[in-house]
């Protein structure tokens, strides 16, 4: 099956600087495809030039056969943008909006159905100006969904909304996802790339540095586990100096902390605890998160 965005070697210049350096990936029918990086990093740049609201200064974008810079009307007939920054008429009312933007497709989704599926019921009445950063979040993913699009596009998807909203949306992406519709997200929220995500991309200065499962983007970036427990020891570097995974050994007193590159270092340490019958509390196994991984490619300059 064709793949419903194909990206290949996609360039942004702005005058002497390049944004984004020869990017190439392909997001599959049904599928949510997350992109990070730190700031500056070109995300924005790469996805506006996707959807066409940007120039490219190079390579192609094809969307379900389509060049949205070539043809933006009848591209725009499969995609659905939801952008890090709008700008809605102030004095018009939720419902105004709804019934605006509802005009624009020949078969958009009633808008109240999806103001329920993202608990935003109870806001038609509102005007934009008196919406709070979530609610008007909340708006803008709306809008994105609103004409059935087959991609959709999602940006800093989730951005003021309190825990109990974002998984509101969450839900709602799931629930469009298993109905075979594709999700290019980008997004700070490293718990909500695990949450939601196929795969990941991680930009840095321009480029697409890695793409991956994210438990695959975790063991490239930061392969370490951690075991911490509480246990009369006298030397904690003697006792584990056969485990050849540990990179290191941190004691005080009885609290013992060991970081180790190896999948079963949890195992590994509980076998040699028993094997010396010493007794641990407060055993845990520590596994790195997309988070970890995302602070050591920082600090990796």
């Amino acid at each position: 099956m064709e793949p419903v965005l194909n990206v290949n070697n996609l360039v942004v210049k702005y005058k002497d600087f390049d944004a984004v350096k020869n990017v190439s990936f392909a997001v599959n029918e049904g599928e949510i495809f997350g992109i990070i990086g730190p700031n500056g990093a070109g995300k924005t740049s790469l996805v506006e030039a996707i959807e066409g609201l940007r120039k490219r200064s190079g390579g192609e974008v094809c969307v379900m056969g389509v060049d949205p810079l070539k043809n933006r009307t009848e591209a725009y007939t499969k995609i659905g943008v939801q952008l890090q920054e709008t700008a809605y008429p102030a004095n018009a009312t939720v419902e105004e909006i709804c019934k605006l933007f509802s005009c624009f497709y020949d078969n958009p989704v009633p808008y109240k159905e999806l103001m329920a599926e993202i608990g935003f019921e109870g806001h038609l009445k509102k005007k934009v100006r008196s919406l709070s950063g979530g609610e008007r979040q909340k708006l803008s993913i709306l809008l994105a969904l609103l004409g059935r699009p087959q991609l959709v596009f999602l940006d800093e998807l989730t951005t003021g909304l309190d825990p109990s909203a974002r998984h509101e949306v969450w839900d709602t992406l799931r629930k469009y996802k298993s109905k075979g519709i594709s999700m290019v997200l980008i997004t700070h929220f490293m718990d909500e790339i695990e949450n939601l995500c196929d795969r990941v991309a991680v930009m840095k200065n321009g480029e697409m540095i890695k793409i991956g499962t994210p438990q695959e983007i975790i063991k490239a970036f930061c392969n370490e586990r951690r075991v911490t427990f509480k246990a009369a020891i006298d030397n904690a570097f003697e006792l584990f100096k056969g485990i050849s995974s540990i990179k290191d050994i941190i004691q005080h007193n009885d609290n013992v902390e060991i970081i180790a590159d190896s999948d079963s270092i949890g195992l590994e340490v509980a076998g040699k605890l028993s094997e010396h019958h010493i007794h641990a509390v407060d055993f845990m196994v520590h596994q790195a998160n997309m988070e970890d991984a995302f602070l050591i490619m920082n600090e990796k300059g």
